[in-house]
């Protein structure tokens, strides 16, 4: 079974977490009396009256209470000649209020009765203190969820490293907290063989002088990192499984489109504050089988936690949202808003994240895998860095602040007339850029020239600076 182009697995499964959370509050406000769809109806002695009791109404004053505490039950019924709560020994009238304390936490049912046939409702007290307190297993429910994603930064890898970011509460906290902090330069980690950013690798600033350790950061999806130091004289020391630093393959301070090379040398910064900007190479080494089994296990368990710390959102931001319907008080109320504010932030790091790759689709609109693209400078028309788009079409190039054309090496295609995905309508050009580096991802179509008639010229699609 396949699904349909504009819908995703993704989507689905958010769909069936939706659905999965709208359950558990119905579920919930049901069980506690708060939503009442079903009435128990039954006659003793097995004969039933032609005129059935109903309840209108049955409430108490407070289901989140604290023990010997004096509550009010309200009610209204018909068609009734005596009322019962549970645990009140008298004898009620059909419509009215009664006040009694709470001994014990649990169900309080009433009953409506019409001779020998009833009908009855319950609803749900407990006692708001302790371990008992209606939020607590919310707030152990929040600690889970910040636990997955600490795992899942731990376990994550780079053939998984885009979907990461999406959803990962600890990043998207990071995120945040860099623009407020209005970080604009950034340095790049890359492979000194093929040149490609590299993702996850830890990268620790020392004070020169006493070795101490001043800060650390992961590079993210495009190889980027930032360091923000004092003034000052530092070294700065790499690690990545899989690849080794210092590089022994580059040996200049520029290395294609890199500058700034950075090999483990004295680091001195002038301005507190100033964001370092530096390219960092890392050399590969050789991945035993052992090493390949656990990378990909790395990447099904990312997965496992990935969804399961969104499933754990889903509960208890579902749990939390029937408490404080159901039990209106401070606790409730602010362990909603936790879950809120997390749902929201994973809601918005899966939908609205930064771009980080172009997409390259052709006439049809099928991705287009394994396709070699080109960044010619456009001065001289000089190819300044290449890479190949990966089985869903993506790419993107990291490269020095100037004006670049997009170019289709592969000779089997070229860059289509059809300069949208949508159709029509010019793209626009999308990067990421400070005084130094542009991130190039913008979204291209391109045909298939084996299946043209005639070959034109190559098509150029130019980005401005």
């Amino acid at each position: 079974m396949t699904l349909p182009k504009n819908i995703n697995l993704q989507t689905v499964l958010l769909v069936v977490l939706f659905i999965l959370g709208a359950g558990i509050v119905f579920g919930q406000l049901i069980q506690s009396g708060k939503l009442a769809l079903f009435d128990r109806y039954a006659c003793e002695g097995g004969t039933f009256t032609s005129a059935q009791p109903s309840i209108q109404h049955f409430s108490v004053s407070n289901q989140a209470a604290v023990r010997n505490a004096e509550l009010t039950f309200s009610w209204q019924t018909r068609n009734t000649d005596k009322v019962t709560i549970s645990g009140i020994s008298r004898v009620l009238a059909s419509q009215g209020e009664t006040s009694a304390v709470i001994t014990r936490p649990g169900k309080y049912t009433l009953r409506a009765y019409n001779g020998n046939c009833f009908r009855e409702r319950a609803l749900t007290i407990v006692f708001g203190e302790g371990i008992s307190a209606p939020w607590v297993g919310s707030i152990i429910l929040i600690f889970f969820v910040l636990l997955i994603d600490a795992i899942r930064l731990a376990v994550t890898t780079d053939a998984s490293i885009d979907s990461l970011d999406a959803g990962n509460i600890w990043l998207s906290l990071k995120e945040f907290i860099e623009k407020l902090q209005k970080k604009k330069r950034w340095g790049v980690v890359y492979d000194s063989t093929t040149k490609d950013p590299l993702s996850r690798v830890i990268i620790r600033l020392h004070d020169a002088a006493t070795n101490a350790l001043i800060e650390t950061t992961v590079s993210g999806t495009n190889g980027i990192f930032k360091l923000n130091p004092k003034a000052g004289q530092y070294v700065i020391r790499v690690s990545k499984p899989g690849h080794v630093f210092p590089s022994q393959l580059v040996l200049t301070a520029h290395d294609g489109a890199f500058s700034r090379v950075y090999k483990g040398e004295l680091l001195p910064v002038a301005v507190a504050g100033q964001s370092l900007h530096i390219s960092i190479p890392m050399d590969p080494e050789d991945i035993s089988q052992v090493s390949r089994v656990f990378r990909t296990s790395s990447i099904a368990m990312e997965a496992v936690f990935r969804w399961g710390g969104l499933l754990g959102m889903v509960i208890g931001g579902a749990i939390s949202l029937s408490n404080a319907i159901i039990y209106p008080q401070i606790g409730t109320i602010l362990t909603l808003a936790f879950f809120t504010f997390f749902i929201m932030g994973k809601l918005y790091s899966l939908f609205q994240k930064q771009k980080e790759f172009g997409v390259v689709k052709d006439v049809n609109g099928n991705f287009v895998a394994n396709l070699e693209i080109g960044a010619f400078e456009t001065e001289f028309n000089t190819l300044v860095a290449r890479t190949f788009t990966d089985s869903e079409g993506r790419y993107s190039f990291i490269v020095p602040t100037q004006s670049y054309s997009l170019k289709v090496i592969d000779p089997r295609y070229a860059l289509s007339s059809k300069t949208a995905i949508n159709g029509g309508e010019p793209v626009t050009t999308k990067y990421h850029h400070d005084d130094n580096f542009i991130l190039i991802a913008q979204d291209i179509v391109v045909m298939d020239m084996t299946q043209q008639n005639t070959t034109p010229q190559p098509e150029e699609q130019t980005l401005q600076q």
